[in-house]
């Protein structure tokens, strides 16, 4: 139900007098949210314009200080001036905060009333590119991809190259078939291989970037799955090598313990041999023992004693009718005589 003038009171009045002073003309408001919105948005816009001074990125005007460095500085400072929102001594406020190192020095000797066009074109004799368009040309067609260069990265350096060509009038904006091509030849070799048929079929030059990330992320997933498995292999193979030489030191272990108990072997079967030779003459046993048992026959429960040296059994045999020729000498084993009368002994 729309109001009327009876039904505004004394401060509603007063209300649409300062709007009025304002020169506020709000429009199409038709219920309490309109007019909700629209107060929020008004004073949005008082505060931006009034008590707001905008950031800008830290500049030093040093290599490898600061946020920034001067040509994204200065493009920070021309997007500002372009949206009107702010007046000359807001911007002002916001490049003496911004300026360091240098930067702040030089704006110190501009002295209090610089404008921003003096700081300015005094940044860009400094700071600025001095290269000619033709350097400038040079360096942008000689650019190629390096071997351990993302394509992000590279393409950020080519289009940073045409921007200054273009800058410098050396090329315009618009010509972006020629930083195509440009960026088409300088990929490296595997890039470029599997990048022919969408760099003949993607005109536009974003578009073509974006497929060639695509064969880009590609070829690392393949490249990092090769490269597993050549290190799961050498691993395999350092495994295998190591059981190998393992193996091969216990067969050499055991070729060494069979060699050493065939030695035993043999020389206990020497000893043994040796034992069981007897000369000739060599005692033979006792004729008679008192637990009774035949000639050449053991006692019951005990070994046969078999002495190596003869005895004076054997030796000395007693001179009886028949056998007086048949004495055997115990030193060279021959009948006939006795040991004291060995032909060996004198």
């Amino acid at each position: 139900m729309a109001a009327t003038k009876e039904d505004i009171t004394e401060e509603e009045l007063k209300l649409i007098g300062a709007m009025r002073h304002l020169r506020v003309k709000p429009e199409g408001i038709e219920s309490a949210q309109d007019f909700e919105k629209y107060v929020r948005s008004y004073d949005h816009d008082l505060v931006t314009d009034k008590r707001t001074i905008p950031r800008v990125s830290i500049f030093f005007g040093e290599e490898g200080k600061g946020e920034v460095g001067f040509q994204t500085w200065k493009y920070e400072i021309q997007c500002l001036l372009h949206e009107g929102k702010y007046p000359e001594d807001q911007l002002l406020m916001a490049i003496r905060r911004s300026a360091k190192g240098e930067a702040a020095n030089i704006l110190r000797r501009l002295g209090t009333s610089a404008t921003i066009v003096d700081i300015l074109k005094k940044f860009e004799s400094t700071f600025g590119d001095i290269d000619s368009p033709e350097i400038v040309l040079k360096k942008f067609y000689a650019v190629e991809q390096k071997s351990s260069e993302s394509l992000v990265a590279y393409a950020t350096r080519i289009e940073e190259l045409f921007a200054q060509a273009c800058a410098v009038g050396a090329l315009r904006p618009t010509q972006e078939e020629i930083l195509k091509s440009v960026f088409y030849q300088g990929l490296k070799p595997p890039l470029k291989q599997f990048g022919n048929l969408k760099y003949e079929t993607v005109k536009d030059y974003d578009k073509f970037k974006v497929e060639m990330r695509k064969i880009e992320n590609e070829l690392n997933s393949s490249q990092a799955k090769e490269s597993k498995e050549k290190e799961t292999a050498t691993k395999c193979n350092a495994i295998n090598a190591n059981q190998s030489s393992e193996l091969k030191e216990m067969k050499e272990l055991l070729k060494e313990m069979n060699d050493r108990i065939k030695t035993l072997e043999d020389q206990k079967q020497n000893v043994q041999n040796y034992g069981n030779v007897r000369p000739r003459g060599m005692y033979r046993g006792p004729r008679h023992y008192r637990g009774g048992f035949n000639r050449g026959q053991a006692p019951r429960g005990r070994a046969q004693y078999t002495p190596i040296r003869p005895v004076g059994t054997n030796t000395f045999t007693p001179k009886t009718p028949g056998n007086q020729n048949k004495f055997r000498c115990y030193s060279c084993h021959q009948e006939g005589h006795i040991a004291r009368n060995c032909p060996e002994n004198l």
